[in-house]
C-alpha cells in the first residue's frame, strides 16, 4: 500500500497482502507430529534466498491477473520482494526463531524477540494503515499518506521494542542469579513493556520478570531443576 497504491490504487492493498501470506503456506504441508510441524515452520519458505527467487514469479502471476500492473514491473517487483522478505524479518523479531538463511547452515535460526508473536499495538498500527488507505482512496493521496505514517510509528514501536530487549539483556547479565547461563530474553505476552528472562546452564533453569516502567530489577526470580533426560514419551516418534 505504501509503494504502489499510487500506482495501482486499492488493489495494491489486496495484491500486498497476498504475497505476504505466501511464506505461511507451509503450515499447510504434513510434518508427521506436532513438534515436528514447531520445528520446521517458518523454514525454507521464510529464506530471503528462497523469497528472492520467489519474488518474480509471484509479480508474473499478478501481471497475469491485473494486466496494467505490467507497466510497473520493475517496482512491483521491489515491493513483491519487500512483502516477502519483511514479513521474515518481523518473524525474526519474535521468540521462536527464523531459518532466514535456509539453506546456509550459518547458525541456529534468528530470533531477536522485540514484540510478542501477538502484538496488539503494533499489529493495530498496520491494520489502521491499511483501513486508512482503504476508506480514503480517493481523496489525493490523503489515505497514502496516512498509510506510511502508520507504518513508520509500526517500525518506530519495532525499534523500541529492540532497544527494551537490549535494556533487560543487560539487566539479566548483571544479575548474579543469572551467572553461567544462556539468556533468553521475550516480551511478556501482548506488550513490550513487561519482559520474561530465562536463564539455562546444564542443572537449572532460572526465571524472571522485569519491566521497563519502575525499578530497574529483575522480580519474581525461581530456579528450578532440569530433567535428567528426555521422557521416554517423548522418544518414540508415534506417541508424540
Amino acid at each position: 500500500g505504501a509503494t504502489m497504491s499510487n500506482r495501482l490504487g486499492a488493489r495494491a492493498l489486496l495484491i500486498g497482502g497476498a504475497i505476504a501470506t505466501l511464506p505461511d503456506l507451509d503450515a499447510l504441508i504434513p510434518m508427521g507430529n506436532a513438534i515436528d510441524t514447531m520445528t520446521y515452520h517458518r523454514g525454507f519458505s521464510h529464506s530471503v534466498l528462497v523469497q528472492t527467487v520467489v519474488a518474480p514469479i509471484a509479480v508474473y502471476g499478478v501481471t497475469r491477473i491485473v494486466r496494467d500492473a505490467a507497466q510497473h514491473w520493475w517496482m512491483l517487483l521491489f515491493t513483491s520482494w519487500l512483502c516477502l522478505v519483511t514479513h521474515s524479518m518481523l518473524d525474526a523479531l519474535t521468540t521462536y526463531g527464523t531459518q532466514i538463511l535456509w539453506p546456509l547452515q550459518v547458525g541456529p535460526p534468528v530470533a531477536l524477540p522485540a514484540v510478542f508473536i501477538i502484538d496488539p499495538v503494533f499489529t493495530g498500527l498496520l491494520l489502521a494503515g491499511v483501513v486508512s488507505a482503504w476508506a480514503m482512496r480517493r481523496r489525493r493521496g490523503l489515505g497514502l499518506r496516512a498509510n506510511r505514517i502508520l507504518l513508520l510509528l509500526g517500525v518506530l514501536y519495532l525499534g523500541i521494542g529492540i532497544s527494551a530487549h537490549a535494556i533487560v539483556r543487560a539487566r539479566a547479565e548483571a544479575d548474579p542469579r543469572f551467572d553461567g547461563t544462556a539468556l533468553h530474553i521475550q516480551p511478556a505476552p501482548f506488550n513490550i513493556l513487561f519482559w520474561q528472562v530465562l536463564g539455562v546452564d546444564q542443572t537449572h533453569y532460572v526465571t524472571g520478570l522485569t519491566s521497563l516502567l519502575g525499578a530497574c530489577a529483575i522480580t519474581q526470580v525461581s530456579s528450578h531443576p532440569r530433567l535428567g533426560e528426555v521422557p521416554g514419551r517423548f522418544l518414540a516418534s508415534d506417541s508424540v
